[in-house]
């Protein structure tokens, strides 16, 4: 039996999928859940074969990724972003995710991800690695993001997710001094002047923006 714990920001989702995923008789929902907090102990508690992950709110979905791998390195972690078009893909994998669906995809292709993860190999979204291969042949080899350190991509979830440097520094445990800091070499990376510039580039790259992100301004 594939053991498998469900981490969705809203709970009525978690729930749905929840019970789309344990209608295979190979396959148990060992638990639930809507908070990072929760996912944690609920994975430490059930030691799950894989751990599916909402990333539609890229800063919620990347710090519950990195936390249970630090609470439970053996479990697969399978991401679930909105569209294809989109370089969260790329920053779930290098956050050490093995699979990566979209949230269009077939029932049958998410029960085949869970089935492959749970015996170690990767399952990625034919059609996100379809989109990366066009962009690299039309000459797009490069992007932006991948450079980026690891605490870089932390404050970019949190600008991008449309919160205030004090938010975001609380949820870091950071200064807010610290993380304005991380703002700055966040900008001279990406080669960007300002927040504005920043989430056009983040939607040129197909990654999902808050609507108020754009709104915040450069120095909050």
């Amino acid at each position: 039996m594939i053991r498998v714990v469900v981490v969705d920001w809203h709970q009525l989702n978690c729930d749905a999928l929840g019970n789309l995923i344990c209608s295979q008789a190979d396959i148990e929902v060992t638990a639930m859940s809507s908070s990072i907090n929760e996912a944690t102990a609920r994975v430490r508690e059930s030691q799950p074969n894989v751990v599916v992950i909402d990333w539609s709110d890229p800063q919620r979905g990347l710090e519950a990724t990195q936390a249970i791998i630090r609470h439970a390195p053996d479990a697969a972690i399978l991401v679930i972003i909105n569209n294809v078009q989109n370089s969260f893909a790329t920053l779930a994998l290098r956050a050490g995710a093995i699979g990566c669906l979209t949230k269009n995809c077939r029932q049958e292709d998410l029960w085949a991800a869970i089935r492959d993860l749970s015996m170690g190999q990767p399952h990625i979204d034919p059609r996100i690695t379809q989109w990366f291969s066009i962009r690299s042949l039309a000459g797009e080899v490069s992007n932006p993001f991948d450079g980026l350190s690891k605490r870089q991509c932390e404050v970019l979830m949190g600008i991008i997710s449309g919160y205030k440097n004090a938010h975001i520094a609380a949820d870091l445990c950071l200064s807010p001094k610290t993380v304005s800091n991380h703002k700055a070499k966040l900008f001279e990376r990406l080669k960007v002047k300002n927040q504005a510039e920043l989430v056009r580039l983040a939607i040129e790259y197909g990654m999902d923006v808050s609507p108020g992100a754009a709104l915040l301004r450069n120095n909050n």
